[in-house]
């Protein structure tokens, strides 16, 4: 009975009291809290989960085509699986999606698509979307009839630390037969290797309204009227305006490059106003196609209005082609900074698949994390 004691009380004061019958419902309705979505927020999330939706879906078509899987495209798979179920079904969350897409466009960077041109037996055979990881092995799944594998081999791939994919022949455990303890894996050369990102993700051109043209107001006609003069006061008396702020320095041009991020890196609008949870995640490339400058900050766009401060990552320009050392040559990070005692031989040839402006010098990639300045390549 207590549960019903105190509606019953108010109920009846109401009564008695008659005039403030109107008070008391306004108290016991003040007790009711609700707790409402706003349109612009429910937009907002309806428009992040369409987009996503859209992503995944592009991705999964690609995924299908792959030769192979690694431990990103696995995860990928299963996030895509699972999404309906949770990041994009219908009670999911802002804060559930924006989790769900840094995961999933964190392992997307982790992946790139190779087609391997190998030498077989003076031919050439090529191995196509083939997905590489940092430090994982790709077992194929779809071998070229030319390499003649026998049975319990396979074709596995991964990356040395050059950077350069390692095709192998494996010799695996055939029911019935005893394994060798002396077997190698044999090393198919590699000739050529192209590669991509699983998803490009360029930037469209977004229709920028034109500025309306400010004319400066035309001086009052002198209508005749008498006006009288404002009564002079005080230096100390004089009311002092608040200085307007200036007028945003900006300028867009058309500027085509790839953007790389150094480290996770926030976006922005056109007006330079940070997009909040929207990033770009760490050593992740992106097509850019305009250059902002923005009271002297530059941005490079990366999306249809999103873009990247240009001092959070660095240009690069894709290359498939080998360098020369001149002489022994030392190794920098993409930072910057020198690489310990590592050095280059002289007259050694490396492989490279970008090139970057670091710390105001031209460096070719090398290897994952290693540059060698151009100024030591012949």
């Amino acid at each position: 009975m207590k549960l019903y004691y105190k509606p019953i009380v108010l109920g009846l004061a109401a009564l008695a009291l008659g005039s403030q019958v109107t008070s008391v419902t306004t108290v016991l309705a003040d007790d009711v809290k609700t707790d409402v979505t706003t349109d612009q927020g429910a937009n907002e999330l309806a428009a992040k989960k369409a987009a996503l939706k859209e992503k995944m879906g592009q991705v999964g078509e690609t995924l299908k085509t792959l030769n192979g899987t690694t431990p990103a495209t696995v995860a990928l798979t299963g996030i895509i699986a699972y999404a309906p179920h949770t990041s994009l079904n219908d009670s999911a969350s802002l804060t559930t999606v924006n989790a769900a897409e840094t995961n999933f466009n964190d392992n997307l960077a982790k992946v790139s698509i190779n087609n391997i041109t190998m030498d077989a037996n003076g031919k050439d055979v090529v191995l196509e979307n083939v997905p590489l990881e940092d430090g994982k092995t790709t077992t194929i799944k779809n071998v070229p009839a030319e390499l003649n594998l026998q049975k319990g081999e396979s074709i596995q791939v991964k990356l040395d630390a050059d950077g350069k994919p390692t095709v192998s022949i494996v010799k695996g455990h055939v029911m019935g037969q005893a394994d060798d303890p002396k077997a190698t894996p044999v090393v198919v050369p590699v000739k050529e290797t192209t590669s991509k990102k699983v998803i490009e993700d360029p930037a469209t051109t977004p229709e920028t309204p034109d500025t309306p043209e400010t004319k400066p107001e035309e001086p009052k006609k002198d209508d005749g009227k008498d006006t009288k003069p404002e009564d002079p006061k005080k230096d100390d008396e004089k009311e002092t305006k608040p200085e307007e702020k200036p007028a945003d320095e900006k300028t867009i041009v058309s500027h085509k490059t790839t953007f790389l991020a150094l480290k996770p890196v926030t976006l922005y609008d056109i007006d330079g106003v940070s997009l909040g949870s929207r990033a770009l995640g760490k050593n992740s490339a992106w097509l850019a196609d305009k250059l902002m400058t923005l009271n002297g900050v530059k941005y490079l766009r990366v999306a249809t209005n999103e873009w990247a401060k240009l001092s959070d990552g660095l240009e690069i320009e894709s290359l498939n082609t080998t360098v020369t050392t001149k002489g022994s040559a030392r190794l920098f990070t993409v930072d910057g900074e020198e690489v310990g005692s590592r050095q280059l031989a002289a007259n050694s040839a490396w492989y490279t698949d970008r090139s970057a402006i670091i710390n105001g010098e031209k460096m070719y990639r090398v290897s994952t994390s290693e540059w060698l300045p151009a100024a030591n390549v012949k």
